[in-house]
């Protein structure tokens, strides 16, 4: 699994998200929500995408609205990340959207 965290509070994962790198991605999205009222989290590079990775992102955002902020899932459509998503009954955009 690839993350990057850019600047804006979008996180990108990339890859293959394994349960024994799950900790990471909990971690780095629990850092972003709390330093950005407004952040993304950009699923649509992922191969494997585990259900309890899905969970680790839902229980993100659940966090990041108990703060006052934002986190909003991002998959492409046509990604297996969307498609993944979509079983899983997970809302999720398309595309970054900023609000304002």
């Amino acid at each position: 699994m690839r993350i990057d965290i850019q600047a804006d509070g979008v996180v990108v994962v990339g890859g293959d998200v394994e349960e024994s790198e799950l900790s990471r991605l909990r971690e780095t999205l629990h850092e972003v929500i709390t330093h950005h009222a407004e952040a993304w989290v950009d699923l649509s590079a992922t191969g494997f995408l585990p259900s309890a990775a899905i969970g680790v992102v839902a229980r993100a955002t659940g966090r990041a609205v108990e703060q006052g902020n934002l986190l909003t899932i991002v998959a492409a459509d046509g990604s297996r990340a969307a498609r993944t998503l979509g079983m899983a009954m997970v809302p999720f955009e398309p595309e970054i959207s900023r609000r304002g």
